[in-house]
């Protein structure tokens, strides 16, 4: 049993298991938007991701491109999805 676990552990990056988790926190602020738990809409937390995933991933194209640096497509998203998770939603 300890075998089956370390092997599903070291099966995943760090980089992996900090994006999955902070897809989780969306998702979850996501659909908790839309049901009225918290107090910004369910469309103004999209709009609030989709605006940092694009401003992210703008950003990190232009960089790689001015400085040659390879792209590590994990690297803008965790940035994109913990300035979505730090910044107060757009408003619509």
């Amino acid at each position: 049993m300890i075998h089956f676990i370390d092997n599903i552990i070291n099966s995943i990056t760090m980089y992996r298991l900090v994006l999955y988790a902070l897809i989780v926190i969306a998702v979850f602020a996501i659909i908790f938007g839309f049901l009225g738990v918290i107090p910004f809409s369910g469309l103004a937390l999209i709009s609030t991701a989709t605006l940092s995933i694009i401003v992210c991933y703008g950003v990190n194209w232009l960089f790689s491109k001015l400085f040659h640096a390879p792209v590590n497509v994990e690297s803008w998203l965790i940035t994109a999805l913990i300035l979505f998770c730090l910044f107060i939603p757009i408003s619509t």
